[in-house]
């Protein structure tokens, strides 16, 4: 790597050994320091989606992945109508990519966490964001 590609990531370094680690455990202070880094890689990202209009990251999605051009999710199934009437067929119905990816993305969770009342805090706070944008996101189409 040369002299501009290291610049950036000693500067995630850095950031990253200032800020509290108390909240996951990881056999490898490597590996902590490298997920603090990434974090707050991540989190920069999303604070300069957040200042973009739709088409601009939407632009940016099509970008990165070409395969994104006229996507559009599937929403003939119902998620959350009717909660009362559950059985074992409605509930296979509903076994599709986004339920595996919702269970896998708890699992990963709970190794890195390791703490019940966080995990689901943390839980909860995501469905309640997803409802909010949700309930956005459907202004723009």
């Amino acid at each position: 790597m040369g002299w501009y590609e290291m610049c950036p990531l000693h500067i995630l370094n850095n950031i990253s050994t200032g800020l509290p680690k108390w909240a996951v455990y990881v056999t490898s202070p490597c590996h902590l320091e490298n997920g603090v880094c990434l974090s707050v890689l991540y989190l920069l990202s999303l604070c300069f989606i957040l200042f973009q209009s739709y088409s601009t990251v939407r632009n940016i999605l099509e970008w990165l992945d070409p395969e994104l051009e006229g996507f559009r999710i599937d929403m003939d199934k119902e998620y959350g109508v009717n909660c009362s009437d559950i059985n074992l067929s409605k509930l296979w119905g509903h076994m599709d990519v986004f339920a595996f990816s919702h269970f896998f993305g708890w699992l990963m969770k709970a190794l890195i966490v390791r703490h019940y009342g966080i995990l689901w805090t943390i839980s909860v706070m995501w469905e309640i964001t997803e409802v909010m944008i949700l309930k956005k996101g459907t202004e723009h189409l």
